[in-house]
């Protein structure tokens, strides 16, 4: 999906939210501030924004007008039948395993392949489909070799299967009560060697990695259905409302029903630019 926006000032460009899909935003003209991660960046003209698969963002308009093109993609489909090295790097990338810094800087050799798939994309014979998908993993590649996060926490090599295995477990059955015994058997560990080895690769604990994810899908279904938070509370398997409105608003920084104005305000949006 490839687009552009356009802003003025003040103006609030995209509500917080959340998706398993790589963000791109390549800053056109003027500036803004967007919210990664819980944390405010300032960026302009020239900048590259990767907004990492799971990380909540938002932006808002600077002191004048802002013109940004952005590219959302699924990283899965840069994936070969057979897992190779190249794979199982955008694989952990997919997985937050490993991440590319959010703000690239001066950097035009980048903002031109981002440019070029773009154009490729938008050409209506199918083969430019094909080169503008390739372009894009040019570009993905060239960002994660040249400007993988240090501060991201990687797991070894040799483990990584396990760990993706133990992650698939979660990530299927976030709604039901998972134990650290049936994770930990993914990767042939002990619980105990487990937990500290999770904790390593992934910057935190299982339980607040699953409780993640629970939140996550909350927020899809605070956006995207009329369910109370209740309903969505049990939905996504927590047993403890109040506990589900702690983990929420430690997550996001957002409660619940914080949410509930924002998509008010999203649909809205959606009314205007399809109406």
């Amino acid at each position: 999906d490839f687009g552009v926006c356009r802003g003025t000032k003040g103006e609030g460009m995209f509500p917080p939210h959340w998706h398993e899909k790589l963000e791109i935003l390549s800053i056109q003209s003027g500036g803004m501030r967007v919210l990664l991660d819980r944390e405010f960046y300032s960026v302009q003209a020239g900048d590259i924004v990767f907004v990492n698969p799971g990380v909540v963002h938002c932006g808002v308009c600077g002191a004048g007008e802002v013109e940004y093109s952005y590219v959302i993609v699924d990283l899965r489909i840069f994936l070969g039948s057979n897992m190779d090295e190249a794979d199982r790097e955008i694989l952990n990338l997919q997985r937050g395993v490993c991440r590319v810094s959010p703000v690239i800087r001066a950097d035009r050799e980048l903002r031109e392949q981002l440019e070029q798939a773009a154009v490729w994309q938008r050409m209506p014979v199918q083969e430019y489909g094909m080169m503008a998908k390739a372009g894009l993993m040019l570009a993905v590649s060239s960002a994660l070799f040249r400007y993988k996060d240090k501060k991201a926490p990687l797991a070894a090599r040799c483990e990584l299967a396990g760990l993706e295995q133990a992650l698939d477990v979660i990530h299927q059955n976030y709604q039901k009560d998972i134990t650290l015994s049936e994770l930990a058997g993914c990767t042939g560990f002990s619980a105990s060697y487990f937990c500290k080895y999770f904790k390593k690769a992934m910057g935190q604990t299982p339980t607040e990695y699953l409780n993640m994810v629970r939140v996550h899908k909350a927020y899809e279904m605070l956006v995207y259905t009329a369910l109370s938070v209740t309903e969505i509370s049990t939905a996504v398997g927590f047993s403890s409302l109040n506990h589900f409105n702690r983990q929420f608003k430690g997550c996001l920084g957002l409660s619940p029903s914080d949410v509930r104005e924002f998509t008010g305000l999203e649909q809205t949006v959606q009314a205007q630019n399809f109406g």
